[in-house]
């Protein structure tokens, strides 16, 4: 694969040279750098109700007050204004990453070495606000930002389209890197930051280094090629991110360009003094590649040659007072913030747990010495109905379930959307009208999982060829399944492909088409919810551009006379589905991170029913288990039928320890177990989190319900009595905590 992707590289490279060599580019103008920038004298120039907006144009700062709270929040921090503190990263508004085409590097110029100091910013007065204009003369590049207040916010504000660059290429812009920070050592102050279900990075002066954090908002582009895949990224579902500055706060929400974002912070870092977090957006996608350079293969990266312009950059700041100024107040005008954006209708519902029904995976199989791959199947329709009547008979209750891989290939990737039908192998579609009918009798909600993105097989109007998402390099972004052993491409499998964007609103029209058709009212758009890709085929879709609008629709569109489920739904999907699956519980277990909260739990629950991660696949069920209870999201449990030794060989996820028969006792006794406090959080949201420094966690919901759960192997005493270890209680509101007996495993 690596010299597939060096060849590919150089060709497209040279392509490239050609083409612009064969066209005449029109005149550029200079770059002017005796123009005079405009300014203003020092002062408060906006008022809008409790906020005020003033400019301090001695350090080209911007000033953020808030009346109620008698706080000043600044592009530098207010105190180290006052002081007079003088640090280049500190004292900058703004960091710029740019390219030089000429020798390959990529560098980063700090607002205040680049044009501060050399006095190059102007400031311009506009409605509610100023503009700001940052000249960096010795790289020709100008980037003008908007700051403009309303009675709530400021909005700070990047318009790719009015950037000016020359020789040099801008690849990143990080907005008011210091205006969401508190000081090192500050008590009571930490950032939150969106990472799987939520993290907190306190303001501790760090005894060696500090902490560095950087995710991709809604996830890696999945279409960028890279040289090492198996190392994994944070992912960020939500564009959000904020500071507890002591009895202050500040909430920052991406409200454009989150597609472009990554979220950024610093914990810790003694050349700074400050711990802060601030929102970066590419300008330009990019991708790795390997190539030989001097007789050395190295890592190349390479960017699109055109800026994006296809949405501004915005940045709104909140500020928090007094009970709101935590993660949780945080949580809460974010919840409001979806609420007014996307008119939010709460969805609830009677089953608390999620079976994850897996059908088959490919394997191969070989005739008369000759290898073919093959559909080996794990649970057909008939075998998911078995497990559905047995637990159904045992617990009285039921799930909701979702089948996965019961398309032409299964789990693995093959036509798009299972080629929008159902194996024969598993039943084909009389063992679906059979399963939906039993499903129907006892009251199971049904979901079949369709992935509308990636395929390595043409079929249905779609084609590898012509049909595939470009990568940055305008070449067709190409993927391999990874090694089990070295998790290294498998390039002597077969590549697979991310559908293009145009052909989205197609490849949806087809699935409607077949859901009509089979009657299928219960949908899964897994990968769709989750997944966030460019394709550079078009301006439009550059740096994952339109993403959460072309999904949107697509949800949209779908959900007429049906119900959609998504799996780590992206804030745009959680929204549009009805149900969310494989709500992450835990902060991803990255070490920069210091606490994990439930963050995204307190986001959407109340809104949607939420299920966790799988119990039985985990490392540990107990304590996964437990901690699907502390954040209020419902068990779920991945499921196989029979394990057919043919699936040892294969690449699917989800088959290890999955099989109904070794975790029948465990979904009963769980089913027992934890019935009775998930009816009672039914539609509840959870608003107050804690982790006692004993070990024990307690979480409330707004109905009253207080549940509190011992992860620990000892007797921890909570505010309601002894917890014994392995176990949970909880309260309803002035009666009695009700005490479950520890879990057994079988």
């Amino acid at each position: 694969m690596k010299k597939r992707h060096s060849f590919i590289a150089f060709v497209a490279v040279t392509v490239q040279i050609l083409l612009l060599a064969s066209c005449e580019a029109p005149a550029e103008q200079p770059f002017n750098t005796a123009a005079e920038v405009p300014t203003m004298q020092t002062g408060t120039f906006v008022q809008v109700g409790d906020l005020e907006l003033s400019w301090n144009n001695e350090a080209k700062c911007v000033l953020l007050y808030d009346k109620l709270s008698d706080k000043f929040w600044g592009t530098t921090p207010y105190e180290y204004l006052m002081d007079d503190g003088a640090n280049r990263m500190v004292n900058s508004p703004l960091y710029l990453q740019y390219y030089n085409p000429g020798d390959g590097t990529t560098n980063i110029s700090y607002a205040y070495d680049g044009a501060i100091s050399e006095g190059r910013v102007s400031c311009e007065s506009i409605e509610n606000g100023l503009k700001i204009t940052y000249y960096f003369d010795a790289i020709e590049i100008a980037i003008p930002v908007s700051y403009t207040l309303s009675d709530d916010c400021l909005r700070v504000t990047v318009d790719p389209q009015t950037i000016e660059e020359h020789s040099y290429k801008v690849v990143a812009i990080s907005v008011a890197p210091f205006f969401c920070s508190t000081p090192n050592g500050n008590e009571d102050s930490y950032l939150m930051l969106p990472v799987e279900s939520g993290a907190l990075m306190y303001a501790e002066q760090r005894k060696e280094g500090y902490s560095s954090f950087s995710g991709a908002v809604y996830g890696a582009d999945a279409a960028q090629l890279r040289t090492e895949y198996w190392k994994e990224t944070p992912t960020v579902r939500l564009p959000v991110f904020g500071v507890k500055d002591g009895a202050n706060g500040l909430c920052a929400i991406i409200e454009e360009g989150a597609h472009a974002a990554y979220i950024e912070a610093e914990a810790g870092r003694r050349q700074t003094q400050y711990t802060h977090a601030w929102a970066t957006f590419w300008t330009r996608g990019y991708d790795v590649v390997e190539m030989v350079i001097n007789a050395t293969r190295s890592d190349v990266t390479r960017y699109s040659e055109d800026l994006t312009v296809n949405c501004r950059y915005t940045v709104a700041y909140y500020p928090l007072r007094g009970g709101e100024a935590d993660y949780a107040g945080m949580a809460r005008l974010y919840r409001g913030y979806l609420d007014n954006l996307y008119d939010v209708e709460a969805k609830t519902s009677d089953a608390f747990y999620l079976l994850n029904i897996l059908g088959g995976a490919e394997t191969r199989q070989f005739f008369l010495g000759i290898p073919y791959e093959s559909l080996t199947a794990a649970t057909s329709f008939a075998q998911a109905g078995e497990i559905l009547n047995d637990l159904h008979d045992k617990t009285g209750s039921s799930p909701i379930v979702l089948l996965k891989g019961f398309g032409s290939s299964g789990l693995d990737i093959g036509k798009l959307a299972g080629g929008f039908s159902f194996s024969g192998e598993l039943g084909g579609i009389k063992g679906y009208e059979n399963l939906k009918t039993q499903c129907e009798t006892l009251g199971i909600p049904l979901f079949v999982d369709f992935d509308l993105l990636y395929f390595n097989q043409g079929g249905n109007g779609f084609g590898t060829l012509f049909d595939t998402a470009k990568s940055a390099m305008g070449q067709r972004a190409t993927f391999y399944k990874l090694t089990k052993a070295l998790h290294k491409e498998d390039t002597e499998a077969p590549p697979y492909f991310l559908l293009s964007r145009k052909k989205l609103t197609q490849a949806s029209e087809c699935l409607e088409d077949f859901l009509t058709k089979q009657g299928i009212s219960g949908v899964g758009l897994s990968t769709l919810g989750s997944t966030a890709y460019s394709d550079y085929s078009d301006p439009a879709y550059y740096v994952k551009g339109s993403m959460a609008a072309d999904a949107q629709s697509i949800f949209s569109k779908l959900s007429n006379g049906r119900e959609l489920l998504t799996s780590q739904a992206n804030d745009y999907a959680a929204v549009s589905a009805d149900y969310l699956a494989f709500t992450p519980v835990s902060n991803g277990s990255y070490t920069v991170l210091d606490e994990s909260i439930p963050f995204y739990e307190m986001v959407f629950s109340g809104l949607r029913p939420l299920y966790g991660p799988s119990i039985n696949t985990a490392s540990n069920p107990q304590k996964s288990l437990l901690q699907s209870i502390a954040y209020g999201v419902g068990p779920c449990f991945s499921l196989l039928y029979e394990y057919d030794l043919d699936l040892v060989e294969s690449g699917a996820e989800g088959l290890y320890a999955s099989v109904y028969a070794e975790n029948r006792d465990l979904i009963v006794d769980t089913v027992v177990w934890c019935q009775d406090y998930y009816n009672a959080i039914k539609g509840a949201t959870l608003t107050e989190w804690r982790m006692d420094t004993s070990g024990y966690s307690e979480t409330r919901f707004d109905n009253g319900v207080i549940v509190y759960t011992n992860p620990t192997d000892m007797v921890v005493e909570t505010p309601d009595g002894p917890l014994e270890p392995m176990q949970f209680m909880f309260t309803t509101g002035g009666d009695q905590p009700v005490s479950y007996t520890h879990l057994t495993l079988p």
